[in-house]
C-alpha cells in the first residue's frame, strides 16, 4: 500500500511538473514553484528507492542516493526563497536565489560526498555523534526554515494581494504547515529516541500530504494563469473588433 501511494504521488508530481513547464518561458515567475515540486518530489523518490532498513537507515540512507536526495532536498528549500522574493516584490533577487541555491547545493554535495560513507548511518542518535546526525540535522534545518517561510508567504499574500489565486495560496500554506510538522517530528526523533516511533508512524503520510498540497498549488496556479491568459486574449479581440 505504501509503495502504491508513493508511486501515485510520484506520477501526480511528474504530471504537475510537466504541465507547469509550459509556462517556463512565457511566465518566469512560475519557475520557482515548478522547481520546488520537482526537487522535493525527486528527493522523496530517491529516499523510497533506497528503501533502507530501520529508522537510522532512513536518516542517512545508502550512500549515493542518500547524498543526492539530501542535495535535491536542500535545493528545493533554497527555491522557496525565490517565492519569498516574488511575494515581496523583489523579483530582481530571484536570479541571486538561483545562484545561491546552485552554490549551496554544490558545496553541500561535495561535503556529503567527502565526509559521508556507507557506514554513516551507524551513529548514536541520542548523543548526536557522527557526521550522519549532523547531516540529518542540517537538512532538517533547511527544511524547517523553508516550510516556515512558505507559511509566512501564504499568510502575507493572502492578506496583501486580494486578486491572487486563493486556492493556490491556501495549498502552499498548508504544505508549509505540513512540512513544518514533519520536520519538527523528524528533528525530535534525531535528538531523542523516544520520538522514533512517532516519526516512523507518520513520516510517509506527512511527506505525501506535503507533496500533494504542493501539487495542488501548482495545478491551481497553472489553471489560474491559463484562464487569465484566455481572458486577456478575449478582451484584446473584443477591443480589435470594436
Amino acid at each position: 500500500m505504501q509503495a502504491w501511494a508513493i508511486a501515485t504521488v510520484a506520477v501526480i508530481t511528474a504530471a504537475t511538473v510537466g504541465a507547469r513547464s509550459t509556462l517556463w518561458r512565457v511566465q518566469p515567475e512560475s519557475r520557482p514553484l515548478t522547481l520546488i515540486v520537482f526537487f522535493w518530489g525527486f528527493s522523496l523518490c530517491l529516499r523510497w528507492w533506497s528503501r533502507p532498513q530501520g529508522f537510522r537507515g532512513r536518516i542517512a540512507p545508502e550512500y549515493f542516493t542518500g547524498v543526492l536526495a539530501d542535495v535535491t532536498n536542500v535545493a528545493a528549500a533554497c527555491m522557496v526563497f525565490a517565492i519569498v522574493a516574488n511575494a515581496w516584490g523583489k523579483q530582481q533577487l530571484v536570479r541571486w536565489v538561483y545562484g545561491i541555491a546552485a552554490l549551496v547545493g554544490m558545496v553541500f554535495f561535495l561535503g556529503l560526498y567527502l565526509f559521508s560513507s556507507d557506514d554513516s548511518a551507524d551513529v548514536d542518535f541520542s548523543t548526536l555523534d557522527g557526521w550522519g546526525t549532523a547531516r540529518a540535522l542540517l537538512v532538517s534545518g533547511f527544511n524547517l526554515i523553508a516550510c516556515c517561510a512558505m507559511v509566512a508567504v501564504g499568510v502575507h499574500v493572502f492578506r496583501a494581494a486580494p486578486h491572487a489565486p486563493k486556492a493556490s495560496i491556501v495549498c502552499i500554506t498548508l504544505a508549509g504547515v505540513t512540512g513544518t510538522v514533519f520536520t519538527v517530528i523528524r528533528t525530535a526523533a534525531i535528538v531523542d529516541s523516544d520520538w522514533e516511533n512517532a516519526y516512523l508512524a507518520s513520516h510517509y503520510a506527512l511527506l505525501l500530504t506535503f507533496l500533494l498540497f504542493l501539487d495542488l498549488a501548482g495545478v491551481v496556479g497553472l489553471m489560474t494563469r491559463l484562464r487569465r491568459r484566455r481572458q486577456s486574449r478575449h478582451r484584446e479581440r473584443e477591443q480589435v473588433n470594436a
